[in-house]
């Protein structure tokens, strides 16, 4: 039950990487490790996090987000609204097509979901760190799925967050990716909370940074450099997500113009990976904060 082909899967990471949920609990009762590693070091929960992420991902954003089309005769179609009963053959037999795709990727989710559910009620660890140092919730927040984060956080152990070797937290991880929902839930927090770190369960490493998930983590991650002195902000920049830099400037007290270990800001990451409108947003904020006289002495490297 538990042989692994060349890459260390298990017939349970299989199932799980693929959402075949009714293969999970057969496999379960079968006596397959929940905990067992491929060679990149991810158990069963780590590979149906990340998969349900590259689906999420991958999925056309219609209706803008919503799964209902308006009421009022109309739809949204490559992102634009349109009347159907205008459309011309080809365009509807595209509609129609773009429709049963969004349907099995409606139903793909849901399995998904649910083998993430299955895994968790058998107690697949949520701190389980695989070869970089990644966590389920890392895979999970940069899916943009709230409903999944959420699953993971209210697991057992999943208020504990651990940054991966790179000191990213998922936070951070969902910065990267553009994940402007998972990183505007995981930032709010009242200004006036106090950063701290805590003691961390027999069941993690100490060697890593522990926090516990809350208004405290939300203060503290958001904060959190990786080895390149790197916030989020730095990392939506440079990749070119513009609502994600708008969301975290919404935060008055992220300096957009703190540098990085090379003395480099968010900034000069945007415009020198040609992201204009990024660039335009942090030159606004950067403005609107000097006018406030915001210090930024308190972010030095440490």
């Amino acid at each position: 039950m538990n042989l692994t082909d060349e890459h260390g899967n298990s017939a349970l990471h299989a199932a799980a990487c693929a959402g075949v949920l009714v293969a999970i609990e057969p496999l379960l009762s079968a006596g397959a490790g929940i905990g067992t590693r491929n060679v990149e070091g991810k158990t069963p929960l780590h590979c149906a996090c990340e998969s349900f992420a590259y689906l999420h991902r991958s999925a056309p954003q219609t209706n803008g987000g919503h799964s209902s089309p308006p009421s009022d005769g109309t739809d949204v179609w490559m992102g634009r609204r349109v009347d159907l009963s205008a459309m011309n053959e080809r365009d509807f037999g595209g509609f129609l097509m773009q429709r049963q795709d969004d349907r099995r990727r409606a139903a793909a989710r849901e399995k998904h979901l649910e083998v993430v559910r299955r895994l968790l009620d058998r107690g697949a660890s949520t701190v389980a760190q695989d070869g970089i140092g990644a966590t389920p919730l890392h895979y999970a927040c940069t899916s943009g799925d709230l409903q999944l984060v959420q699953l993971l956080l209210n697991a057992p152990m999943g208020r504990y967050v651990l940054l991966d070797q790179s000191a990213r937290s998922p936070l951070f991880w969902a910065a990267e990716h553009g994940a402007t929902n998972i990183v505007r839930a995981m930032s709010y927090y009242p200004n006036t909370m106090n950063v701290s770190e805590i003691l961390a369960p027999q069941s993690i490493s100490t060697r890593q940074r522990v926090y516990l998930y809350g208004d405290l983590v939300r203060y503290t991650l958001i904060k959190c450099r990786d080895n390149r002195g790197w916030f989020p902000l730095h990392a939506a920049a440079a990749a070119g997500h513009e609502h994600t830099v708008e969301a975290l400037l919404e935060r008055s007290d992220i300096g957009s113009g703190v540098p990085d270990r090379e003395s480099k800001t968010a900034l000069w990451w945007a415009e020198e990976n040609n992201h204009l409108a990024c660039a335009s947003r942090l030159r606004t904020a950067r403005r609107q904060q000097a006018l406030l006289r915001i210090p930024q002495a308190t972010y030095g490297l440490t």
